[in-house]
C-alpha cells in the first residue's frame, strides 16, 4: 500500500508541470518563428523580383533605342534593387524587344532583339504567347523577366530553392517600339 500512496502523492505534484509543458512547447514555437522569418523574407523577395522587372521595363523603355550598355547599366540598377538579397543570389534579366507585322489582320510578333544575363531565359508562355493579345500592326513592346532563385534560410534543406520570377510588359514611351543597336 505504500506504493500506491507514493504514486497518488506523484500524480498530485504539480510542480514541474509548468516546466514540462515549456519544454514541449518551445520547440514549437521556435520552428514556427523560423518559418515565420522564412516566409517573411520569401515575400519580400518576390516584391523585389516585381519591382526589380516593372523599374528596368520603365528604364528601357524611355528612349527611343538602347543598347548593350543601356541593358548593362538597368542590370546593375535590377541587382541594386534586389540588394541585399542579391548578394546571397544569382539574379537573372532576360530583355526581349517584340514587333508587331504591318499587316492589319494578322500582325504577328516577331522577336526583333533579346540580350540576357544568366542561363534563365523567358519560356512558357513563349514571348510571342505573352503579346499576342496586345498586338497592334507596326507597334513594338519590351518584356523584362527578372528571376532568382531563393534560397529560405532555414527551410531551404527542406524546400531547396524556389524559383521567383516576373515578366513585365511595356510599350516604349517615345515611338511604338525600342530598338536596339548593339543587341
Amino acid at each position: 500500500m505504500n506504493h500506491f500512496r507514493f504514486l497518488k502523492t506523484w500524480i498530485a505534484d504539480t510542480a514541474g508541470a509548468a516546466a514540462v509543458e515549456f519544454a514541449f512547447i518551445v520547440p514549437v514555437l521556435a520552428v514556427m518563428l523560423i518559418g515565420l522569418v522564412d516566409l517573411g523574407n520569401g515575400i519580400l523577395v518576390s516584391q523585389k523580383t516585381v519591382n526589380a522587372a516593372q523599374a528596368a521595363a520603365n528604364m528601357l523603355t524611355r528612349e527611343a533605342s538602347v543598347n548593350v550598355s543601356t541593358i548593362n547599366d538597368t542590370v546593375a540598377a535590377v541587382n541594386l534593387i534586389m540588394r541585399p538579397y542579391s548578394e546571397n543570389m544569382d539574379v537573372d534579366v532576360h530583355v526581349i524587344g517584340i514587333e508587331f507585322a504591318d499587316d492589319e489582320e494578322d500582325p504577328a510578333p516577331i522577336v526583333a532583339w533579346e540580350q540576357s544575363t544568366g542561363a534563365w531565359r523567358i519560356t512558357a508562355p513563349s514571348p510571342e504567347e505573352r503579346v499576342a493579345s496586345i498586338a497592334a500592326p507596326g507597334e513594338a513592346v519590351i518584356l523584362v523577366g527578372v528571376h532568382v532563385a531563393y534560397s529560405p534560410i532555414m527551410a531551404g534543406s527542406i524546400v531547396g530553392d524556389l524559383s521567383l520570377e516576373f515578366v513585365s510588359l511595356t510599350r516604349g514611351r517615345q515611338n511604338e517600339g525600342v530598338s536596339c543597336t548593339d543587341c
